[in-house]
């Protein structure tokens, strides 16, 4: 949490541009799969998403991104509780 903190104040107004390389190895990680669902998922329908949204930390966190199918990507939104689950889901998987 004290990187997202950081992160917040750091924040800059513009959303920075994404590469094809960091968008492709991001679908590569998760199995070309939704990371919620976990539907596949081709490079011409998958979205970009920041894990804590935009608002919050904007481009600032370097693992901040995952890759999801529209439905979920729309029903996501930036929805802090949503993000706030994956957070902690994520933080258990890696310990």
């Amino acid at each position: 949490m004290d990187g997202c903190l950081r992160a917040a104040l750091r924040k800059k107004e513009t959303r920075k541009s994404i590469s094809k390389e960091i968008r492709t190895g991001i679908w590569n990680k998760q199995n070309k799969r939704c990371a919620l669902c976990g539907k596949p998922l081709n490079l011409s329908n998958a979205q970009l998403d920041h894990i804590i949204p935009w608002d919050f930390v904007g481009d600032e966190l370097n693992d901040n991104y995952q890759i999801l199918c529209a439905r979920c990507n729309k029903q996501k939104n930036n929805r802090i509780a949503t993000n706030i689950k994956q957070i902690i889901s994520r933080m258990i998987n890696e310990y």
